[in-house]
């Protein structure tokens, strides 16, 4: 029994891919706010909404799991992460910070650098 290869989870698998999925869309939508009246700045909460209208299935499952996506993508430069909380009752969540494509994450959304293996690229299928 010792022998034996440890089989991988399809669940946690499965969510894996999907959550490279949503990290991709979530880049294009805020690639597609660089254009906006607010200097390309949106907030995480009109991500989420826009996700959870047109994606479906792939949609992230809550406040948590978007916000958890969204600093993944900040941390490796993608984006930029803006804390608009005005007072400290304001809670620290989606609604409060805004993401903006940096010159990276452009290039990335454009096909012009190579591929991330945590966010869902065409050229890996």
């Amino acid at each position: 029994m010792a022998d034996e290869p440890i089989k991988p989870d399809p669940y946690r698998e499965a969510s894996r891919i999907c959550d490279r999925r949503i990290r991709r869309l979530a880049l294009e939508h805020i690639d597609h706010a660089k254009v906006n009246a607010h200097s390309g700045w949106i907030t995480g909460r009109s991500v989420f909404d826009i996700l959870k209208c047109t994606v479906g299935i792939d949609a992230p499952d809550d406040d948590s799991h978007m916000l958890a996506l969204l600093r993944d993508l900040t941390i490796k430069g993608w984006v930029e992460e803006r804390d608009t909380r005005e007072t400290t009752a304001q809670t620290f969540g989606l609604d409060f910070l805004q993401f903006k494509i940096t010159g990276k994450g452009i290039s990335l959304v454009n096909y012009s650098i190579p591929a991330d293996p945590d966010i869902y690229d065409l050229r890996h299928l």
